[in-house]
């Protein structure tokens, strides 16, 4: 995030371009990729962005906020582009290229004044920026500076809707497009962070888009188009902002009772979790389910998600650090639904990452694990030990670690390491239980690389003396480690690990 605060005037943005057919790629792959799950702008306006990013001539007359926003959409497609392809098509490994482009992204937003925005650009170009950094950089400085961004959209009015305003139909949807996706990145960095974003609970007034194509509008239109009964290109988008705006309802309608985390606050009935909870499940199922095509990438994902999340809200209002009791459910009732809740949020996540036809969202699905359901089935494993309950719960973490691949990088994530740690631990008091039980095969995956991770460990820290070693963790440690709120982990559990 330092890049943000240079001003190199040295650096020649035209000249940092690819060449056309490598831009030609990158723009390809956003198109494909990231573009279907972002929607910030209209197609035939990044097209006429694009013909301009891949001529030479044209290159040289683009003005400071036009580099910054090439470059980080840029960026944000070598994200989404596989190591072995960047290596086979762009000749350089995706890492060297990510910082490659993160290096001149940031020279270019240096030079548009981040702290004064004058042109919603710019505010597109920081929305891939982060959007394109959320798994390399610190979640903190990203959402510190979200909070500039969205104050900075608030400046350019943004915030108000533009048919209110009497603007056109076509701005009116840009802007919308863009508010509403400032307030769902700025939601995803806030939970991550812990914190409730305070202009998600605002008085502003920009509508939800219109479910409406790319192409139904243009500039000269006077009157919005009608809006399609069916799902459309901008569906997804329009998905995760429909999430948004039922929190916002929640808060409204209970005069600012109720955050968003309702649904693991132990001060709210659980009666009124389940209402609470009811309304989401009708709302998905009334304006995006009962449309999806099971064909389509994007349905699909709608329609998975959905059901993840779901399960995520249902998981946090039967927590027992969540509960809120009052019912007439019993403690092994309340359990077992807890766990199956959990089993079949990663069975979703297992759906996700097994479909081919999703493959080229991965960058975009892997950020959104479910650690809650992944930790519990871990814990229940553990208990379990030999009871033939535990068998199902094997074969799912196996499929979890053959299809998700993103669990298997122990060293980004120290997460990761210590869940595989005590899944092989949990294995191990299971043979101590049953000696004649079959290894899984997640544990097969898992112990090699443990081995592998352990052996880079200690290479690090046979280096010269002066170098300081990782202190002895704590439970203060491991809060920051899972990243994970206080109520929502089993440290009876988690404190026991050495």
């Amino acid at each position: 995030m330092k890049g943000l605060m240079r001003t190199d005037y040295a650096l020649g943005l035209s000249s940092q371009h690819p060449s056309p057919q490598d831009a030609n790629f990158l723009w390809d792959k956003f198109e494909r990729n990231a573009n279907p799950l972002i929607k910030i702008d209209f197609d035939w306006a990044l097209e006429q962005v694009r013909s301009k990013s891949t001529s030479f001539e044209d290159r040289t007359q683009l003005k400071d906020e036009d580099h910054a926003f090439i470059f980080c959409l840029y960026l944000m497609s070598i994200v989404t582009i596989p190591d072995e392809e960047c290596i086979e098509v762009l000749h350089q490994p995706k890492e060297v290229l990510l910082s490659h482009y993160q290096a001149i992204c940031e020279q270019a937003l240096s030079r548009s004044n981040i702290f004064c925005i004058t042109n919603i650009i710019v505010i597109k170009a920081i929305v891939l920026y982060i959007a394109a950094s959320i798994e390399r950089l610190s979640i903190q400085s990203l959402f510190s500076l979200m909070g500039l961004t969205i104050r900075n959209a608030e400046q350019l009015g943004i915030h108000r809707d533009g048919a209110l305003l009497g603007l056109s139909p076509a701005e009116t949807e840009n802007r919308r497009r863009l508010w509403w996706y400032l307030q769902h990145l700025d939601l995803a960095l806030g939970v991550r962070c812990g914190t409730t974003p305070l202009t998600l609970m605002a008085d502003w007034d920009a509508r939800i888009p219109l479910n409406i194509e790319d192409r139904d509008l243009n500039l000269d239109m006077t009157e919005a188009p009608p809006e399609h009964r069916s799902l459309t290109s901008l569906s997804y988008c329009l998905w995760t902002f429909w999430i948004v705006s039922q929190q916002r309802e929640f808060f409204k309608d209970n005069k600012g009772k109720l955050g968003i985390t309702w649904a693991s606050n132990k001060n709210i009935p659980h009666a009124r979790k389940k209402t609470l909870l009811n309304i989401i499940e009708q709302g998905l199922n009334q304006n995006f389910l009962q449309y999806c095509d099971p064909i389509k990438p994007l349905d699909i994902i709608i329609q998975l998600t959905s059901r993840a999340l779901i399960c995520t809200f249902r998981m946090f209002t039967l927590h027992p650090m969540s509960f809120s009791g009052g019912t007439d459910m019993t403690e092994d009732e309340r359990h077992s639904q807890l766990m199956e809740t959990a089993i079949k949020s990663l069975e979703y996540n297992i759906a996700l990452n097994s479909r081919p036809e999703l493959q080229r969202f991965q960058w975009y699905i892997k950020g959104y694990f479910q650690w809650h359901a992944f930790i519990s089935v871990i814990v229940e494993v553990t208990q379990l030990k030999a009871s033939p309950k535990a068998q199902r719960i094997w074969d799912l973490l196996s499929d979890l670690y053959t299809y998700n691949k993103n669990l298997h990088e122990l060293s980004e994530d120290r997460r990761k390491f210590h869940a595989a740690e005590l899944i092989v631990k949990a294995w191990k008091a299971r043979q101590t239980a049953d000696s004649s039980a079959r290894t899984p095969l997640c544990v097969s995956i898992l112990e090699p690389l443990l081995s592998a991770h352990r052996a880079d460990v200690e290479h690090v820290q046979l280096q010269p003396v002066g170098q300081s070693l990782e202190p002895v963790m704590t439970d203060e440690d491991l809060n920051e480690i899972l990243g994970l709120e206080f109520q929502d982990i089993d440290w009876g559990f988690w404190a026991g690990m050495e």
